[in-house]
Order: structure tokens, then C-alpha cells, then sequence
């Protein structure tokens, strides 16, 4: 089973190389962090992807999950996504709410209108279809990683490095 295609209008989309790498993922999971580093390490080394996020929170394991995807979204809604997205997965033990709205004021965010796109049902439709997206794909966990219809089974740099290659 393949993850439902790229939209650019609403998954989280950077870079334009010719392979797609999709990480579901969750913001409390060391793991997801672990797999988030090695497309770091590929984008550093020049390696041509284009990298998608989507949200798989855990909230049975992670209860501050849903919460923390929820706000990673709103930061979207002001077109900072991926600075939401990195300090997220940097300040995994500090996901309560309070330190996300911390966050968006780090962020230089306009914190009422962050507040309100928090609370918003938007934010969670967009983060239920990502589930969505992920459980159809067979994923069952996080991270889950996949180039094209392939999953992969490992996330170290050689695996995806591999996977990548055309």
C-alpha cells in the first residue's frame, strides 16, 4: 500500500529533487527526531529529495502529541511551519500546552491568532487526514517512512540513501 499522493496545496512540502521521501511522524517520539536527522543529514549533503511531513501522533503513548501537531499546524497557518516543525522535535520533553504557546511567541508569531487557529477544527481535520493517510498506507507506527510506494523498514542514512537512488 502506497500513502495518498503529494498535494502541495496541503501537505508540508520542501525541496523539488525528483524523489519523494514522506515521514509520518510524531513530535513526542525520539524515534521520529532519530529519522528527522537523517533527511537533515541528506538535504545537507546536497542529496537531490523532495521531503514531506505528515502527522502520525501516538497519543496513547505520547499524550502531548496531538497537541504538539495541532500546533506545528497553526504556526502553518503563518507560514512557519518548518521552524514550528524543528523546535518541536528539538523540545520533545516540553510539549504541554503552555510551551507551545511559549513557542509561537519564540517564533515571533501573532500569539492571538495563534491561540485561536490552536483551537480551531481546521487544524485537527488537516492532522486526521494525515492518520488517515498513514494507517491506509499500512503504517502503524512512527516514524514511518516511505519513497514512492516503497517502505522503508530502517531510517539510517544508508537505507534511505539507497532507497532514494533512482
Amino acid at each position: 500500500m502506497a500513502p495518498p499522493p503529494v498535494d502541495p496545496d496541503t501537505d508540508h512540502v520542501r525541496g523539488d529533487g525528483p524523489r519523494t521521501l514522506i515521514l509520518y511522524g510524531d513530535y513526542a517520539d525520539p524515534h521520529t527526531r532519530g529519522a528527522y536527522r537523517t533527511v537533515q543529514m541528506l538535504e545537507a549533503g546536497r542529496t537531490p529529495l523532495r521531503f514531506v511531513f505528515r502527522h502520525l501522533p501516538n497519543t496513547e503513548v505520547h499524550p502531548d502529541a496531538l497537541a504538539a501537531a495541532v500546533a506545528a499546524e497553526a504556526a502553518a497557518d503563518q507560514g512557519r511551519f518548518w521552524d514550528m516543525h524543528d523546535l518541536l522535535l528539538a523540545a520533545q520533553d516540553a510539549l504541554a500546552k503552555a510551551d507551545l504557546r511559549g513557542y509561537a511567541a519564540t517564533l515571533g508569531l501573532d500569539t492571538d491568532r495563534f491561540r485561536a487557529e490552536f483551537a480551531s477544527d481546521a487544524q485537527l481535520a488537516k492532522i486526521t487526514r494525515d492518520v488517515r493517510g498513514a494507517l491506509e498506507a499500512g503504517a502503524q507506527g512512527t516514524p514511518a517512512l516511505f519513497v514512492g510506494e516503497q517502505r522503508l523498514t530502517s531510517y539510517d542514512l544508508d537505507t534511505v540513501l539507497a532507497a532514494l537512488s533512482p
